[in-house]
């Protein structure tokens, strides 16, 4: 099943392939013109969404290990490490590995904070991942929009391949099983993730938390702004056909992404896909209702051992 044909102008293909705090905050524009806008209906075959984000698998990841440190009472281990990004800059992780595996292989997970954040925000919930069986990577990509639509494309775009980077780290392990990879992406992390998910083969299962109303509509200045950059819509990324399982989470008190942007989302999202609704606001990574079901989520789907 494959989604149909969507648009996007040729100057956003053309510019993405020359390429403080939660929530992400959106150059400054009038509220009046963002309440009047609608997402824009690009024209881009859904064929060509992920030659958007495309990179060389061959170049070389450079980990590099800067310290590791064993935690008897968690169980697990914490390395401090660097990975090549996609552009010659190093990226810094934490990478927890279980001390004892329930598993006979593990499962490889990456999560991704929102704005303002960086890789300590999972720290806790990465921990307990790891310790049903699973290799999770915490990378730090900072959000940075400019309201300037060239430098925004080339800029998510770099994002997103510094997260497939990411799952690449995973996989080269030994001990990580390839066909049991996850992503889970909160707010400017939930950004990456839905793209991830129409662009990234390799994931089994899909988080996106707390950011649900379209890219062009949230940080949208002007109306060619928006037309460039709508190719960064979740929604046809989260159309395109894939063998993931989605988790979609929303706060219902959430003043940045409202119920109505949600069901759009939802809807949009191809294949197997779950949501979950919460009485709270924006923050999905700290209260322990979202946290559980994350991690119930991704015990099913990677098959981690219920410790």
């Amino acid at each position: 099943m494959r989604a149909a044909p969507i648009a996007v102008p040729l100057t956003a293909v053309l510019l993405l392939g020359a390429c403080g705090g939660e929530p992400p905050q959106p150059p400054s524009r009038s509220p009046s013109a963002v309440r009047s806008t609608t997402a824009p209906a690009p024209t881009l075959p859904p064929e060509r969404l992920a030659d958007l984000v495309a990179y060389d698998h061959a170049r070389p990841l450079d980990v590099t290990v800067r310290g590791t440190t064993r935690e008897p009472t968690t169980g697990v281990t914490v390395t401090d490490l660097t990975y090549d990004g996609g552009s010659g800059e190093p990226v810094e992780a934490y990478l927890i590995t279980p001390v004892r595996s329930p598993t006979r292989t593990l499962a490889g997970v990456v999560f991704a904070h929102g704005s303002g954040r960086d890789r300590s925000r999972f720290l806790d919930e990465a921990k307990a991942v790891a310790r049903r069986g699973a290799l999770v990577l915490l990378p730090t990509v900072p959000m940075n929009m400019s309201a300037d639509a060239a430098i925004d494309i080339a800029y998510v775009s770099r994002a997103v391949i510094t997260q497939r980077r990411a799952l690449d780290v995973l996989a080269a392990r030994p001990e990580v099983d390839r066909g049991r990879l996850g992503f889970v992406g909160h707010s400017w992390g939930a950004i990456l993730g839905a793209i991830l998910a129409g662009a990234e083969p390799r994931l089994a299962a899909v988080v996106v938390a707390s950011f649900t109303k379209p890219v062009s509509r949230y940080f949208g200045s002007t109306p060619q702004y928006r037309e460039q950059i709508a190719v960064l819509d979740q929604h046809w990324w989260l159309a395109l056909h894939g063998n993931r399982r989605v988790l979609l989470q929303a706060g219902s008190l959430d003043s940045y992404h409202r119920g109505a942007d949600t069901d759009t989302l939802f809807a949009a999202i191809s294949g197997r896909k779950e949501r979950r609704d919460y009485h709270l606001g924006h923050d999905l990574v700290e209260p322990p209702e979202p946290v559980n079901d994350r991690r119930e989520f991704l015990t099913r789907v990677l098959g981690l051992a219920r410790t």
